[in-house]
């Protein structure tokens, strides 16, 4: 028992130091980050580094002065690199100049500086090339400093992004699952009884509702991450496109009477061939029907064309909904993103798998749009 509570204590101790550290080390990146990262103005960025080469010469001749020996010249370097980290390179020639001259004229007798300005200069010169170099490394080191952050920054944003989608699609999946096992377990215990409730069918309908809206989001989640990874394919065939829209129109049917929304599909051709993979284009402009059923009114219609074009076939989706505004329009196609006020409504991967479908059939995506009065969603697809 005293092990246990030991090992626990020990434990604790451990976790609270790392978490210390943890926030040592936070509030130090963050000093260093300020530190060097701060736009400044110029009067600040030079008065520093002649502040600190006087500095660094008062400290370099009172260690001469109390020790003797040679003068440690080299702690002016210490000065040269925090006026580089601080202003730049320009902040730091103007440092090592004040520093170089300096040495000369405190540490070398005037006399002396006057017979012998041309090692003077050469000395002024070595200490310059080397303050250069070192100022072109920590240059570097700093540059390095900020991508690094900004990665970082940027991968902890997507690693937000995610943790908040998933967070979206365990609340979508955890209604349509609680449907299926409210249902089923009501439907099992009547077909024990061997006395099926009289809604039997409404029963059924929930269960496979809430399965293919499951199974629908969780597919968004595997393109979306095979379109990450680089796995996602197409099989690629010639292929009868009014079917493919047909298909489409007959998979959005049902939720569509739900609100009762009117699907035209305007088309007088019997046949269309086109090099598509029919299943995934199914699922692009069922995708966008869903989309526009969602947000229509009720008793609105929503109107399908299929155009043939030189090159080309176009599939038209307009609907009478609420419409996107104009700056919206460039996210639409953005992973994860959604309409301020569409929260919880989807995952945000549907437009964007559906472009990522379209663009690997060499076809584009156009959205014409009015704020109250409806959507087009234009698809191009080239024909065979």
């Amino acid at each position: 028992m005293f092990a246990l509570c030991r090992s626990d204590i020990e434990q604790e101790e451990r976790v609270s130091l790392n978490l210390d550290f943890g926030n040592y080390m936070n509030k130090h990146d963050e000093f260093w980050e300020k530190f060097y990262s701060t736009h400044r103005s110029t009067v600040s960025r030079y008065l520093l580094p002649i502040i600190l080469s006087i500095l660094s010469l008062i400290i370099i001749k009172l260690i001469f002065l109390s020790c003797g020996g040679p003068p440690l010249t080299s702690l002016a370097l210490l000065s040269v690199i925090i006026s580089c980290i601080y202003g730049g390179k320009g902040s730091a020639v103007v440092c090592t100049l004040m520093t170089a001259i300096g040495i000369e004229l405190v540490f070398i007798s005037s006399n002396s500086f006057y017979l012998h300005w041309g090692h003077s200069v050469i000395r002024v010169i070595v200490y310059g090339v080397v303050a250069v170099i070192v100022c072109g490394l920590v240059d570097s080191l700093k540059n390095n400093l900020v991508t690094c952050r900004l990665q970082k920054n940027l991968v902890i944003s997507e690693i937000k992004e995610k943790e908040e989608i998933l967070s979206v699609v365990s609340n979508d999946l955890k209604v349509p699952l609680s449907s299926v096992i409210m249902s089923a377990s009501l439907f099992n215990r009547e077909a024990d009884s061997k006395n099926l409730p009289d809604n039997s069918a409404k029963l059924i309908s929930v269960i496979l509702n809430s399965a293919n809206r499951m199974n629908s989001l969780i597919e968004d989640l595997l393109d979306s991450v095979k379109f990450d990874s680089g796995s996602f394919s197409l099989n690629l065939r010639s292929y009868n496109f009014i079917e493919v829209v047909s298909s489409s129109v007959d998979e959005s049917q049902l939720i569509a009477n739900k609100k009762r929304i009117e699907i035209i599909f305007e088309n007088s051709k019997d046949a269309l061939e086109v090099q598509c993979d029919p299943e995934r284009c199914i699922q692009v402009i069922s995708n966008i029907i869903s989309n526009a059923v969602k947000f229509s009114p009720e008793n609105s219609r929503i109107t399908i064309k299929l155009t043939e074009m030189l090159k080309e076939v176009v599939v038209s989706i307009k609907d009478e909904g609420c419409g996107i505004s104009a700056e919206d329009i460039p996210k639409l196609f953005s992973k994860f993103w959604q309409v301020k006020g569409t929260a919880h409504l989807g995952t945000g991967l549907g437009l964007f798998i559906a472009h990522k479908i379209i663009y690997m059939h060499k076809g584009h995506i156009e959205v014409e749009s009015i704020c109250g009065k409806g959507s087009n969603f234009k698809i191009y697809l080239p024909r065979v």
